[in-house]
Formats: structure tokens, C-alpha cells, sequence
């Protein structure tokens, strides 16, 4: 795309003479454009599965039938409360931890003084 940008550029926005990169940039977009389809068509079907479950649980019957899409809406319905969400903060202090102790090591450190 630089490269057609950089012919129309120099020849005045004249196509005539950036044929070949324009028919590269057309070929890309169609291959993409089908690539697209086949992969909605494949979702759309339930080609794409996925194994959520380990060997030995009795819900991988089921969990070989779901489709991304099932997961994600899944995980959408019932989101875990133990996992954190951007951005992390590593100096956090937990609920069982005291006020006044230095989990962290940060007391004798060297640096700005909070």
C-alpha cells in the first residue's frame, strides 16, 4: 500500500503508471475477503470447537459440542472474580494481610519516601 501510495504520489495521482501495485493491493483485499467468508461460514457451521475441559472430567462430552462463540458468552455470563483486571497492580495489599507490615520490602528501599 506505501509503495502504490508512493507511485500515485510521483506520477500526480495518475493510475495509468501504478497499475501493477494497484492489482496487488485489489488481489490482496479479495483474498482477504474471501479468506473472511469461508472462516464465517466454518463459525457459522460449528467447524470451530474447542476442548475446555481436561481428560479426566465428565464435562468434556459437552465441551467438545461448544463453539468459541458459546464460550465467550459463557465466560460473559459467569465471570471469575479471582482473576484481575488491567492494569495489575503487584504492590497490592490482600485482605488477610495487616496495614503496618512490609510485604513488599519496600521500607528500607532506597527512592522517593511515600
Amino acid at each position: 500500500m506505501q509503495h502504490l501510495f508512493a507511485c500515485l504520489k510521483k506520477w500526480e495521482y495518475d493510475d495509468l503508471h501504478c497499475k501493477e501495485f494497484n492489482e496487488a493491493l485489489q488481489r490482496c483485499v479479495t483474498e482477504n475477503h474471501v479468506h473472511i467468508q469461508a472462516q464465517l461460514k466454518r463459525n457459522r457451521e460449528g467447524e470451530l470447537k474447542f476442548h475446555i475441559a481436561s481428560e479426566g472430567s465428565n464435562v468434556k462430552e459437552h465441551a467438545e459440542k461448544m463453539s468459541l462463540k458459546e464460550i465467550n458468552t459463557l465466560f460473559k455470563k459467569y465471570p471469575q472474580p479471582d482473576l484481575p483486571k488491567p492494569p495489575y497492580n503487584p504492590h497490592q495489599r490482600m485482605g488477610h494481610q495487616p496495614y503496618w507490615g512490609d510485604q513488599f520490602n519496600l521500607k528500607y528501599k532506597r527512592g522517593k519516601k511515600s
